[in-house]
């Protein structure tokens, strides 16, 4: 397919390698989105299972410390390649990635988030202040902080 000789796809995952990585993927992405990938679109991809550590939950401050975790990582990717991506595409609703793909590199950003960095019920939560496994609800002045 001609319309796809000028583009190459990078995707960057912290699953570790395998040897039939990519045709799992491409089954996968065929019977659950129903999509085929051309064949002649250029595929790459780049494990970064070794820094999986930066996507750890943080007991305390947990949102901030998983943002500035995501950032970390993201900033990990693009130093990876050799070129900065034209179009920075997230998948994983870790929005804290579109600055430093936006800011730090100038890649264009694009998105498909299914789950938010923070849900109504989050908020609720913490406006109602019902202790949670991260959120103790034990301090006024955290809460409004939050």
């Amino acid at each position: 397919d001609p319309s796809f000789q000028d583009v190459e796809l990078i995707i960057y995952t912290v699953d570790p390698p395998s040897d039939n990585y990519k045709e799992d993927l491409l089954k996968h992405v065929q019977s659950r989105f129903s999509i085929q990938i051309p064949s002649s679109l250029s595929l790459t991809f780049i494990h970064m299972n070794d820094y999986r550590h930066y996507l750890d939950h943080a007991s305390s401050f947990s949102l901030v410390a998983e943002s500035f975790g995501t950032m970390q990582l993201a900033w990990k990717c693009l130093q990876a390649t050799t070129t900065v991506p034209d179009v920075w595409i997230d998948t994983t609703g870790c929005a804290f990635t579109y600055f430093v793909a936006r800011v730090l590199a100038g890649s264009r950003v694009m998105a498909y988030v299914h789950y938010p960095t923070i849900s109504t019920e989050m908020l609720q939560l913490v406006y109602e202040r019902r202790p949670s496994y991260n959120h103790q609800a034990t301090s006024l002045l955290k809460t409004y902080i939050k």
